[in-house]
């Protein structure tokens, strides 16, 4: 099996009423736990949550009613489930093969998100 040097980190901030998250891992598996069963891996990848609550945002007490989007980038290689370096056009008539090669690529994901906090 091959082994996993990763390393990560994350930062928060609160400001008024708005709340900021930004994590990074590097060389990281990725969030579903198949990622790790199968040891796959991203080279990096960057994630942005910036959300807002009806009250004030606190990192410490009970889940509030907020709403919020995410933005999650990621960079492919070899050990990642979704890298195709020999992507071709949807309808090509011809296969071809590079003889440079093709680029590792990447992947977004975007999410917006509310949750409500029905306790008290």
């Amino acid at each position: 099996p091959r082994l996993i040097d990763r390393i990560g980190g994350d930062v928060r901030m609160i400001y008024k009423k708005i709340k900021v998250q930004h994590g990074w891992k590097i060389n990281d598996w990725g969030p579903f736990d198949y990622h790790r069963d199968f040891n796959l891996t991203f080279p990096v990848q960057l994630m942005l949550d910036i959300s807002t609550s009806l009250g004030k945002p606190d990192w410490y007490i009970l889940p509030s009613t907020q709403i919020g989007i995410r933005g999650t980038w990621r960079s492919l290689n070899e050990f990642s489930n979704r890298y195709s370096p020999n992507n071709a056009a949807e309808f090509a008539d011809d296969s071809f093969i590079s003889p440079v090669g093709f680029g590792n690529g990447n992947e977004w994901e975007i999410r917006t998100y509310i949750h409500i906090n029905i306790g008290q």
